[in-house]
């Protein structure tokens, strides 16, 4: 079996994954990224990024090449509430995150809104130009094993079925909610899941006219035949309509059939011949989860596989981020020599409480959107 040895494994390619690629590379720590998927996602999830994590971006010329992938500010600076996008206007409320006035005085940068499936090849384009980070798709963990100096893990290539194994002086888990390396390290979450069911709707549809001067970011339908949130990928034909069902009542996953899909779209727009077409469809449960440990002797964990938070105020993709942000330096610090391991005791003590606070705020959010 082939070995490599280098000083970071990083598994899971996805932001903050990719996030941690570049941080190691820009501290001149070498790494490699394994991904068991075969490209970036082509799925518009995490949306927001906020202030702080664009400050972070710009810190590492990333600035321009996001906020070019991003919705412009005068096209999403409102979260309202309505019966349907078309119907009278309940509520309306200026998201701070993404609006470039409120934040003057603050930081010399301002947030926006993405997608995932466009931030993510920024960050890969970006992790590809340093020589020290090598990133490799469909490449899954299999396992690894622990000793005092170092990890042992064994990687699986999913297209030509060969395996190699990588030596590695520490593993960044950075591998989403379902993450391999904390469910090897037995590493419980704790918190609450399962409260609330989605639909996840991704769908194309020309709402130009509808959206015209408006701004809107995110609108909260309230029709009671389509409750739920729709959102602006690209604030012209690009949408995801977050459609809420209850088991409870009777409702399940698989009656949203295309069709039905279709139909609770136009509902929730309040246009019922506008042309529609549905791309995906994906049941979605909200959790509000954090670790029960971040750290496991030379293994660190890292977004997702730290702390599953409900999408209320867009904190997810952020706090991540800034995990990365923490560790990568403190890796570096100790690789190179001029700290000593303890420091990597603080990466806990300092993400961990945070970040829970910060899943606790995005229940508070849930709720008062409701």
């Amino acid at each position: 079996m082939k070995t490599i040895d280098i000083p970071v494994l990083i598994v899971g390619g996805g932001l903050i994954g990719l996030c941690a690629s570049i941080l190691l590379s820009h501290h001149g720590v070498p790494s490699l990224l394994v991904e068991r998927h075969t490209s970036t996602s082509n799925y518009p999830k995490a949306r927001f990024v906020n202030a702080r994590t664009m400050e972070i971006f710009r810190q590492y010329g990333l600035e321009q090449a996001v906020r070019a992938s991003s919705l412009p500010p005068e096209l999403s600076r409102h979260a309202i509430w309505a019966r349907t996008l078309v119907g009278e206007e309940l509520q309306r409320r200026t998201i701070v995150t993404v609006t470039p006035d409120l934040s003057e005085g603050v930081s010399p940068t301002f947030g926006c809104t993405t997608s995932q499936e466009v931030l993510e090849p920024v960050l890969l384009t970006c992790a590809r130009q340093f020589n020290l980070g090598e990133v490799r798709f469909g490449c899954e963990l299999v396992t690894f094993t622990r000793d005092s100096s170092g990890i042992t893990a064994v990687i699986l290539d999913r297209t030509s079925g060969d395996t190699m194994q990588v030596r590695a002086q520490y593993m960044i888990g950075a591998d989403g909610v379902h993450s391999r390396v904390r469910e090897v390290l037995g590493i419980p979450m704790v918190g609450p899941v399962g409260f609330g069911h989605m639909m996840n709707i991704l769908f194309q549809a020309d709402l130009s006219r509808r959206v015209a001067g408006r701004s809107i970011n995110l609108c909260m339908i309230q029709h009671p035949d389509a409750p739920g949130v729709l959102l602006a990928i690209d604030g012209v034909d690009r949408w995801i309509f977050q459609a809420f069902y209850s088991p409870a009542a009777g409702q399940r996953a698989e009656d949203f059939t295309r069709e039905r899909c279709m139909a609770l779209v136009r509902t929730a727009l309040g246009v019922p011949g506008i042309p529609v077409e549905v791309l995906r469809a994906a049941p979605w449960s909200p959790a509000a989860q954090v670790a029960a440990r971040f750290r496991e002797e030379r293994v660190f964990l890292v977004g997702d596989a730290a702390h599953e938070m409900t999408p209320a105020g867009g904190f997810g993709m952020n706090t991540g981020i800034l995990d990365a942000h923490n560790l990568a330096w403190k890796l570096a610090a100790v690789l190179r020599g001029w700290a000593g391991p303890a420091l990597l005791e603080t990466y806990e003590r300092e993400r961990e409480p945070v970040d829970r606070w910060i899943t606790e705020q995005t229940l508070r959010n849930l709720a008062s959107l409701q």
